[in-house]
């Protein structure tokens, strides 16, 4: 009897949680639908390197920066964060 009451446990099925996925655009407020690069700062930030600039999220909201906010050029590859978390 003990040998088989661990073997009904492995023939029920447990449910498992659904992911819950979040499809952003630039409804949104990304600045580009072509993301190149993603990170995840010190701070807990998502970064994403597009053809349109980089966009900072908090989870809540992209703030964006391109040319005006002093980069030189909007197409971004790849970002890295430095030693000192910049």
């Amino acid at each position: 009897m003990m040998g088989v009451l661990p073997l009904l446990f492995l023939s029920v099925a447990l449910p498992a949680q659904d992911f819950i996925y979040r499809h952003y655009t630039i409804d949104d407020g990304l600045p580009s639908s072509e993301v190149f690069d993603i990170l995840q700062d010190r701070q807990g930030y998502i970064w994403l390197s597009t053809d349109n600039g980089i966009s900072r999220f908090d989870g809540y909201a992209f703030r964006n920066f391109n040319s005006a906010e002093g980069l030189g050029d909007p197409v971004v590859f790849n970002i890295k964060e430095d030693q000192e978390g910049r």
